[in-house]
């Protein structure tokens, strides 16, 4: 198998017939119907998330596929989510208590489905990859446009104990991501994720301490799960989500959308 892409095509049927696999990044609205062109060939594919924009077409592709079809959820690669995932699994920081995660931005570049299709996505990635579960909703409360469009979303859920509360939006002037992890023996912070170092302030730090900078990897994160994909074409491990665990996400996402709709809140 030579390395790198060998085409880039905008219909699945300019596909050449001999190729080891296929990366799916269209909009999300077309997923379901990409996808679904492409399991005849047997090869295993690898989706943009989220895998659909629906719960019933997501559980449809992981009925249709339970091996063989992945999904890109790039910030399980990253080097700062790894070593806040690995610190927490270590126990030597005691049980988590909370997941605090926050992104927002002004605007998105996807325009066929919401923001939130585009960017919960990913913190409900970053909490499954700490917890080993993605957590339940408890309620959730959205921004609209004037035209009743959900631009925000305020969302608060629940995991064995664990209380996540994420925030996403593209009502913001300005452009953040940020994950806070509390735990029994201190806090972990990753506020900026270009960062070579996450900081921990251990819990008997006093509040005017410094915190203390743990370095992590800075290879990018879209780049490490491709590499991901291309090691699996070669024989190795499969990538981090298969189809049947990213539809329980886009399920999530679903009932998510559905509380915000009952309960609108002005801008995060």
């Amino acid at each position: 198998m030579n390395q790198g892409a060998q085409c880039c095509v905008s219909d699945s049927k300019a596909l050449p017939p001999d190729l080891d696999g296929y990366v799916v990044a269209t909009p999300a609205s077309t997923h379901h119907a990409a996808v679904l062109s492409l399991l005849d060939r047997q090869r295993p594919i690898y989706v943009e998330k989220p895998l659909t924009n629906s719960a019933r077409t997501a559980r449809h592709l992981a009925d249709l596929a339970p091996n063989g079809l992945f999904v890109m959820e790039k910030w399980r690669y990253h080097g700062g989510v790894r070593a806040i995932a690995a610190r927490c699994g270590s126990g030597d920081l005691g049980k988590v208590r909370t997941i605090r995660c926050r992104r927002v931005q002004s605007g998105q570049s996807q325009q066929d489905v919401n923001p939130v299709w585009t960017l919960l996505p990913h913190d409900l990635s970053i909490v499954d990859h700490i917890l080993g579960k993605l957590p339940s909703p408890v309620s959730a409360r959205a921004s609209v446009g004037p035209t009743g469009e959900i631009l925000g979303l305020c969302a608060s859920l629940e995991a064995d104990g664990v209380d996540v509360s994420i925030t996403i939006s593209s009502l913001s002037p300005h452009k953040e991501r940020s994950l806070e992890v509390t735990l029994e023996g201190g806090t972990l912070l990753m506020a900026d994720p270009l960062a070579d170092h996450v900081l921990l302030k251990p819990a008997g730090d006093l509040p005017q301490a410094p915190w203390h900078c743990l370095p992590v990897d800075t290879d990018m994160p879209l780049l490490m799960e491709l590499k991901a994909f291309v090691e699996h074409l070669r024989g190795g491990p499969p990538p981090m989500i298969d189809a049947a665990r990213s539809a329980r996400s886009v399920a999530l996402i679903e009932a998510l959308l559905r509380m915000a709709s009952v309960h609108q809140a002005d801008t995060p």
